[in-house]
């Protein structure tokens, strides 16, 4: 807190990222109560400090703060900042105004001045009013709120301010803050599918912990303090009166989506189903990093037939984690198109296709003829080099093959997930998140009735690509964890390494 000329603030682990990013866009997103508005705050204080001094010794900037509705920035927003600043001279009539001057923190002999103007940006005419405005920076209170014509209008304003005469301010950026929002939200198309370029999105770690007894299903949530080391423990517990509790409290109604988004720090779904994965955590099993092709393992495909063929690869490491690198998703179009079109190019530009071991586990429907000739959708993908066998899932059960997938889920390997997703799944990720789902059927008194078989969609697709994948790994009692040049086979449907299909085609050492 503010003490006089003293401010006793320290940063939290991902407020120090935030603070050292030199990027004029930096988005914070977080659950309730982690400190995300303070480390704003901090940073309009900071950055400010280091705005350049004009002839009479003057530090001098404008910001914009903004939030949603006029009601929100004078109970939330200007309560926050004051706190921290109490020095700070308030105009109360709306918009509200405030500045705040101080002996530059540099400690050179300077002052810091800091104007600020309150801006509702709910308003259907906020972008004309914001066209007037000379402006050094922004911050954009619970931003996902406000819409992204808005944000992009207040950028446009930034680094005009002219603290003094012939004198031309820096622009000091734009920072936003938030709770997660559902997938719907601009936020969420530009943190995870854009990714822009000179824009940094720093994500804090969940509050509570949630976890799902393999048997029962009972799902509960635990203080996330450190007790799991696939997260770093949450922050500012030490500034919430109630600590762990105050997050507890948040789960007592059991609104599974608004726990996911405000306590647990996970995208919200807009989806009005049953998630066929509750067992998926997004915070454990995706990652931004780049998952790379590790030459001296074998490659592991999935494939799902149909008008829609859709395409999973990954690779199993030496410590047994199974990651999920890339997707194919096709809409109208055949196995033999999508072959030659999409996955041969991607195999020969990144997996060193064909010189790469590797086996493709697929619908065990795409053995039957078709109606127009005898050939089959794995003997097509098979003429093309890729070596594929139908995964050995009994009937092609689609409940053996999701207990797969979801005992991965539940699983770890050194103390990090079994599974893991890398950021070029979009697709996939989203159907964990919600889009791959059993669709409502109705409401029986106080239970509700869904649907025994997930809805087919875009997203489904790649969740069957996954499963196959999956299942004809774990299953084959292969160990494809070790590196390709060792003495193992697949043992599927009776084909063992080096055999042929009925086709005739061989299919060497990754043979079926």
């Amino acid at each position: 807190m503010a003490t006089g000329r003293h401010i006793n603030y320290e940063s939290s682990y991902t407020g120090d990222l935030f603070h050292k990013s030199m990027n004029k866009i930096k988005c914070i997103r977080g659950p309730v109560g982690s400190g995300k508005s303070v480390t704003c705050c901090m940073e309009i204080f900071r950055k400010s400090n280091y705005e350049q001094a004009v002839h009479d010794g003057m530090r001098w900037s404008q910001w914009l703060i903004g939030r949603n509705t006029f009601d929100d920035i004078k109970k939330t927003t200007v309560p926050t900042w004051l706190r921290w600043f109490p020095g700070t001279k308030m105009h109360w009539s709306p918009p509200f105004e405030g500045r705040l001057e101080v002996p530059c923190c540099q400690n050179d002999g300077t002052t810091t001045r800091i104007d600020l103007l309150f801006y509702p940006l709910d308003k259907a005419d906020i972008i004309d009013s914001l066209m007037s405005l000379e402006l050094s920076g922004a911050w954009i209170n619970e931003a996902t709120q406000t819409r992204i014509e808005v944000v992009d209008g207040i950028y446009g304003r930034l680094g005009r301010f002219g603290p003094a005469a012939n004198v031309k301010g820096k622009n000091l950026g734009m920072l936003m803050d938030a709770n997660s929002p559902d997938e719907s939200n601009w936020w969420y198309e530009q943190e995870v599918v854009r990714k822009p370029d000179g824009v940094d999105f720093f994500v804090q770690p969940p509050g509570l912990l949630k976890k799902v007894d393999p048997k029962t299903g009972a799902v509960w949530y635990e203080p996330n303090d450190g007790r799991d080391p696939a997260f770093m423990p949450a922050e500012n517990i030490e500034n919430l009166e109630e600590g762990f509790e105050y997050y507890h409290k948040q789960t007592l109604l059991g609104d599974t989506e608004k726990i996911k988004r405000i306590v647990l720090n996970q995208f919200g779904s807009t989806m009005d189903g049953k998630p066929v994965y509750p067992e998926y955590d997004d915070a454990v099993h995706f990652t931004n990093r780049e998952l790379t092709f590790e030459k001296g393992l074998p490659l592991l495909l999935g494939t799902d037939f149909g008008r829609t063929p859709a395409i999973m690869i990954g690779q199993m490491s030496t410590s047994g984690q199974f990651r999920v690198i890339d997707e194919i998703a096709t809409d109208n179009m055949g196995i033999r198109q999508c072959t030659e079109e999409k996955l041969r190019p991607l195999l020969v530009a990144k997996y060193n296709f064909p010189l790469s071991r590797h086996i493709n586990w697929a619908d065990p429907a795409g053995a039957d003829p078709g109606q127009i000739n005898e050939v089959t959708c794995i003997q097509t993908m098979n003429s093309y080099g890729i070596k594929t066998c139908p995964a050995p899932v009994p009937q092609n059960s689609f409940h053996l093959r999701r207990d797969c997938v979801a005992e991965l889920l539940r699983s770890r390997r050194d103390k990090e997930a079994a599974i893991i997703i890398g950021p070029n799944c979009p697709l996939l990720r989203k159907g964990f998140n919600g889009g791959y789902h059993y669709r409502r059927m109705r409401q029986k008194a106080n239970d509700e009735i869904y649907a025994d078989a997930p809805e087919k969609n875009e997203f489904s697709h790649l969740h069957d690509a996954l499963q196959y994948m999956a299942y004809g790994a774990i299953k084959s009692g292969v160990d494809y964890s070790q590196p390709v040049d060792s003495p193992f086979g697949i043992n599927a449907r009776g084909f063992e390494r080096g055999g042929t299909m009925s086709s005739g085609i061989s299919l060497g050492p990754f043979g079926c």
